[in-house]
């Protein structure tokens, strides 16, 4: 029985000393040649934009631009938010974004998440915590599969305004979920992106213009090293109407932009998961409630995508000859 015992306690005791030595040891070096730091933002600076509410974007392929549609529906109001002074003069005439010194060099890119090979984008399937949250398929595309999957005529009279942006990538920045109805009025709930995203690395000392009006005034930004300028572009309603909470904005793009056979329309409207909302505002204390914005999941005013339009959109001078 000692003879056990003893033989217990020296198992125990190199146990015990084979442990301190793992815990006491140090990791060894990492010996491998450590990538140099990246000084690619510190070098210039980079512009955010997010776009929202009755937009049209199409991507001329030869040009490598996209053409961003501006719907002038009731109460929709183009406009920077953090801009407020520039309204007015936003109301009319072509905007343009980029860098002119890079005009025709590079183009516009779309973040699509790429298959195993790294080269070419993999298939998408709207499926949350399958697809890329930040992919930008998952914008709204009338041409698409999901909608009408062929390519659409336009009104004659659209855009009647156009937004060029020259350079940059697009991704989809918030996933929002909404109810789709079908043209047969079925619902089906599906997110979709609601706002899209922008941005665009300037190097030090380079310039982003935003040129707008018909005097082709310009918002001219200078890249200073490590800055970040955001913006918010939006076409959405500046203030909220009576019976907000009921109203879908959707049917504009069948008003305004598109050619579809009655019945054949989709929709898009606040999901049913959501909680419902106060029918008046009057009904809930101020203290309490602060009017959500167009474009978030209460009040869905979404961005379309007309991705069989590979040639851009007709100028509105075009579209004046077209009568």
């Amino acid at each position: 029985m000692k003879r056990i015992m003893a033989t217990t306690i020296l198992v125990m005791a190199v146990t015990s000393l084979i442990f301190g030595q793992m815990m006491n040891k140090k990791p060894a070096a990492d010996k491998r040649p450590k990538a140099a730091a990246s000084n690619a933002i510190k070098s210039g600076a980079t512009i955010k934009l997010t776009f929202n509410g009755l937009l049209v974007f199409t991507f001329d392929e030869a040009q490598r631009i996209c053409e961003i549609g501006v719907l002038k529906a009731k109460g929709h109001v183009l406009r920077i938010k953090e801009r407020p002074e520039l309204t007015e003069k936003l109301q009319t005439g072509n905007i343009s974004i980029g860098i002119p010194g890079r005009n025709g060099l590079e183009g516009v890119t779309r973040f699509e998440a790429l298959s195993s090979d790294g080269k070419t984008p993999r298939p998408f399937s709207r499926r949350e915590g399958v697809d890329d949250p930040k992919d930008f398929r998952w914008a709204i595309d009338l041409e698409g599969a999901g909608f009408h999957n062929r390519e659409l005529p336009l009104k004659h009279d659209f855009p009647p305004q156009s937004i060029i942006v020259r350079q940059g990538m697009f991704y989809t920045d918030k996933l929002i979920p909404v109810s789709q109805v079908l043209p047969n009025k079925r619902r089906k709930e599906i997110k979709i992106a609601s706002p899209v995203g922008y941005t665009l690395h300037l190097n030090e000392g380079e310039k982003f213009v935003l040129s707008y009006g018909r005097a082709g005034e310009k918002l001219e930004i200078t890249a200073a090293a490590g800055a970040t300028h955001e913006m918010t572009i939006l076409n959405t309603p500046e203030r909220l109407p009576k019976a907000h909470d009921e109203i879908t904005h959707f049917p504009h793009f069948y008003e305004c932009v598109v050619e579809v056979p009655a019945g054949e329309e989709f929709g898009i409207e606040r999901s049913k998961k959501l909680p419902p909302l106060s029918h008046s505002v009057s009904h809930r204390p101020s203290s309490q409630f602060l009017p959500a914005p167009f474009g978030d999941p209460d009040r869905p005013c979404p961005f379309v995508v007309l991705g069989k339009k590979t040639k851009g959109l007709p100028t509105p001078a075009q579209n004046a000859g077209q009568d």
